[in-house]
């Protein structure tokens, strides 16, 4: 089985005819993007330590659960590029819309692309996303919720004026996917495996 946000992941992905994955993004100590969810490398490496304070080579001199190491963003990217995989990137940290936007495009992946943040900082995605004709998105949780009003996820999208939203299996209803088709609003389903 292959360990989550890794090359081996996406490979696997890929293989079982998925239509897309969902990565993490966030920013090490020497200001490399890497491909990891937690804020620490302790629960999905050997190692331990921030992310933010340690070294690209010292992160990837550790294994991940499969053998493989945590890729940088552009490993990743790469491994994408040569498949059908749409990316779903939620960025972790912020300050990091404009690397990762400049990475998608160089890539040449801006229409298989969804940049997302289920964080307080996702105001300044959407333009800037857009400006390189990628998706900006949503996805549905009390962190959103809260800072712009009901927990209807079409009044964030409209506030933030985001064109995609993922779903969990905790929140998908054929409400909602009626809602995002009326409203032309790209759709994804995040499911853990």
């Amino acid at each position: 089985m292959a360990a989550e946000n890794t090359v081996r992941s996406f490979e696997a992905a890929a293989k079982w005819g998925v239509d897309g994955v969902e990565f993490d993004v966030r920013r090490t100590g020497d200001d490399e993007l890497v491909v990891i969810h937690d804020a620490t490398v302790d629960r999905t490496t050997t190692g331990n330590g921030r992310v933010d304070r340690l070294s690209l080579a010292e992160i990837q001199s550790f294994t991940t659960g499969d053998g493989g190491t945590v890729p940088t963003l552009e490993q990743a990217l790469s491994v994408i590029n040569e498949t059908t995989l749409e990316a779903w990137i939620d960025l972790k940290d912020p300050g990091l819309v404009d690397d990762v936007v400049s990475a998608v495009a160089r890539h040449g992946l801006a229409e298989q692309s969804v940049i997302f943040a289920g964080q307080g900082f996702v105001d300044d995605i959407p333009e800037r996303a857009h400006d390189a004709g990628i998706r900006a998105g949503i996805t549905i949780g009390p962190a959103l919720a809260g800072r712009y009003g009901p927990a209807d996820p079409f009044v964030v999208i409209d506030t933030l004026d985001a064109d995609a939203l993922l779903l969990t299996t905790e929140s998908i209803t054929d409400t909602l996917l009626r809602e995002a088709a009326d409203r032309n609003v790209h759709t994804g389903l995040l499911v853990d495996c």
